[in-house]
């Protein structure tokens, strides 16, 4: 599963979810919008109007990290 994010310097980055380092938090622009920062590196791909919206779709990666993370382990 892939995972769509944006470096410093706002490039699309798309890299497999299970190769990302998660350090996650929320950080709000000078524009009063969102944006949920992966690690020191990346952040999410898009802004979000509400720090409640931008949590919602944190949540949302994290549980499909997991998710591909339990499928994987499944065959080992």
């Amino acid at each position: 599963m892939n995972i769509y994010m944006r470096d410093k310097e706002d490039n699309l980055v798309i890299k497999d979810i299970l190769s990302v380092d998660f350090d996650m938090g929320i950080e709000e622009k000078d524009n009063n919008k969102y944006k949920v920062r992966v690690n020191n590196n990346y952040y999410l791909e898009g802004e979000y109007d509400s720090k409640d919206e931008a949590e919602e779709n944190m949540l949302r990666v994290a549980m499909q990290r997991d998710e591909v993370e339990s499928d994987l382990r499944k065959y080992e």
